[in-house]
């Protein structure tokens, strides 16, 4: 693909996230690989579907307005398990620590998540364990909840622009419900990060010791 097909999202020392405005046929037919530490995370908008994939050829059709996102994590030898409380492993599959609405994609690495709320609704308090980035593909406005589902006074409203896109980082991560107060879907991808940079895991053991 050539530079003006891509849209740089974010860029951190864990991932790269690229949009791709443009996947021809003869691009999608070449990406048929499963590639280690990239993802293709697909938003069919005429179908109002989210999926993953490790082959982009099983997601794209050329029929369909969609939203497609390549996703590429940092070299394999550069990563490491992540320097946390080993007890967030057994964690994963708990109400509490379900960042998202549906599971999408679990592997060694990353989980990656569709967080969907229609207008009026809203999702469980839940407790962010691991760093991750988010995507809006949707405009929308949202209120933070507190543990027992009331509103949030410390938080106001938040407006979610499409195509924001953020990674939060360990030192920040925090603990919310959250209501669509919009009149419009709410609808991200969140992908997880199960490992830290062997920089990062190197620096945080030091600290522990």
């Amino acid at each position: 693909m050539s530079g003006n097909e891509t849209e740089r999202l974010l860029e951190t020392p864990l991932c790269v996230l690229d949009r791709i405005h443009h996947a021809p046929t003869e691009t999608i037919s070449n990406e048929n690989r499963n590639i280690d530490g990239i993802y293709w995370l697909y938003y069919d908008k005429t179908r109002d579907r989210l999926s993953v994939s490790k082959q982009l050829s099983q997601l794209v059709t050329n029929d369909t307005d969609h939203d497609l996102l390549r996703l590429t994590l940092t070299r394999k030898e550069s990563r490491t398990a992540h320097p946390i409380d080993p007890a967030v492993k057994s964690s994963y599959s708990t109400q509490m620590y379900n960042v998202g609405t549906k599971l999408l994609w679990d592997d060694d690495w990353t989980r990656i998540w569709e967080f969907r709320i229609s207008p009026g609704e809203r999702c469980p308090y839940h407790m962010h364990r691991l760093e991750y980035c988010f995507t809006n593909l949707t405009e929308s406005t949202i209120q933070a909840l507190t543990e027992t589902g009331e509103d949030d006074s410390m938080e106001l409203p938040r407006h979610q622009v499409a195509g924001q896109t953020v990674f939060v980082e360990r030192n920040s991560l925090g603990s919310h419900g959250v209501r669509n107060v919009g009149a419009s879907l709410f609808l991200q991808f969140i992908v997880e990060f199960k490992f830290a940079t062997t920089s990062e895991a190197t620096m945080t053991s030091a600290h522990c010791n």
